[in-house]
Order: structure tokens, then sequence, then C-alpha cells
């Protein structure tokens, strides 16, 4: 504990991960995952790390909630034999039906909870506690009122 209270230490980012497709195993489909960064991480190097990880998977941009299309997303592509695609594809003599892979991937911030034991901690050690066994996360996401405004406003 003395190390933490003397030490700089640096807040890790957290990351929220959504897979989506049935291109993903069962144990991931269509579910979200919060992640906590390596040390200095950031979503541009967590995105390509993920990407690493599933290199068929297309990433999303937005925020939003897919729609059941992504969720349960197949495409037919052109069959070339010597393109190895997902365990889950079915094949004809002329095309591939492929299960497709969406990810969706960005920051979010840790919510700080009041735990009465961490009060008598030195401030430093408290922080920190509090970081790395956050429970609950919140992110942005721009939304507006009607569709007629087109004003975006920020929600969290």
């Amino acid at each position: 504990m003395r190390q933490i209270a003397t030490q700089e230490r640096l807040c890790p980012e957290y990351f929220r991960v959504a897979y989506y497709g049935k291109g993903f195993p069962s144990n991931l489909r269509n579910r979200e995952h919060i992640y906590c960064g390596l040390q200095l991480e950031r979503l541009q190097d967590f995105v390509q790390r993920m990407q690493s990880k599933f290199p068929n998977a297309n990433l999303l941009k937005s925020t939003d909630p897919p729609g059941d299309d992504i969720r349960e997303s197949e495409e037919q592509v052109p069959f070339r034999p010597k393109i190895t695609f997902l365990i889950h594809a079915t094949h004809s003599l002329t095309h591939c039906v492929c299960h497709m892979q969406y990810l969706q991937i960005f920051t979010v911030q840790a919510v700080h909870e009041d735990n009465p034991e961490l009060v008598r901690l030195p401030a430093k050690v408290a922080e920190f506690l509090q970081i790395q066994n956050a429970k609950r996360f919140v992110y942005k996401r721009p939304f507006s009122k009607s569709k007629e405004k087109k004003k975006v406003r920020w929600a969290a």
C-alpha cells in the first residue's frame, strides 16, 4: 500500500467491446464486455489488438445499438477455393454464405462509488482502489430529441 501512496499512478483506460454477428462463438455472440486496457494503451491501440484477434470482423463506428441485420448477419460472397472462410460458413459451388462478425469498441469511464472502507485510507490509495475495482461504467453518445431538429446533444 505504501507503493501505491508514494508512486505516480496512471489511470487505465476502460473499453466496451460488443461482439455482433453469427460469426462469433456463442459465448461472445451479441454480448458486450468491459476490458481494462494495458498501461498507457489508448483506443486506437486497443482496437488494433482486438482486430488482430478477430481479423475477419468489421468495425462499427457508431455507439448506437445495431439492428437485427447486424446481429443476425449473413453475406453471400463468390466462392474462392483458396480462401478459408469461418467455420460456420456453408458452401455451394458458386457462392458461400458467411456468418459475419462486427466489433463495436469505444472507451468508457469508471463510475466512482462511495465505499465507507476507503475513507480511512490515504486519498491516492482510495482513488487507485476505486478505479481498479470499478463495477459501473458510463459513456457518451450523441442523440437528438426529434428527427426534425438536427441539433446534436450528448447523453451519458
